[in-house]
């Protein structure tokens, strides 16, 4: 019985990953932490470098409008307003600027897990007094363990999984 392709109908699929260079030589499977770059992406960065390396930043406003048309793009492709849409460097980025504006309180708890990208574990939050951050391991991974596969950590409700 042959296997249907989950995401038939949805798009040329081989055209996709013609603008992924990295396509070319791997079976890529993007895990967030640095992704390869697409073609016309490379090319927006390396026209940007070229402008602001040849003219400095005299084209501020219209690089600013350019922000402002993707926020309004995604907005538009999300059934959202323009507001509601963050543009941040990275996921990391963006889940500091959350936990930073989060309204902590005493008794709060984040569980982490172990094996999380280095920089979510280390968040720079500013932990307020009282909120307390756990690092919980898989059984499989170096550090305790108990039944189940994630270690019960010792807290209170209620529970902030990052």
């Amino acid at each position: 019985m042959a296997v249907q392709n989950p995401c038939a109908g949805i798009g040329d699929w081989d055209a996709f990953r013609s603008l992924m260079p990295v396509c070319r030589r791997y079976i890529y499977f993007d895990h967030a932490a640095v992704a390869p770059l697409p073609d016309p992406t490379r090319r927006a960065v390396e026209a940007w470098l070229h402008e602001a390396t040849e003219h400095g930043d005299v084209n501020w406003l219209q690089w600013a409008e350019q922000i402002e048309a993707l926020r309004r793009e995604t907005a538009e492709f999300l059934g959202a307003l323009p507001i509601e849409i963050a543009l941040v460097r990275n996921t990391c980025h963006g889940i500091s600027i959350v936990a930073e504006g989060f309204p902590w309180r005493p008794g709060d708890n984040v569980v982490i897990p172990a094996h999380e990208f280095p920089a979510i574990k280390c968040l720079g939050l500013r932990w307020q007094t009282g909120v307390s951050r756990c690092v919980v391991f898989h059984r499989k991974m170096t550090g305790p363990s108990t039944s189940g596969p994630w270690k019960k950590p010792a807290i209170r409700e209620p529970v902030f999984l990052l």
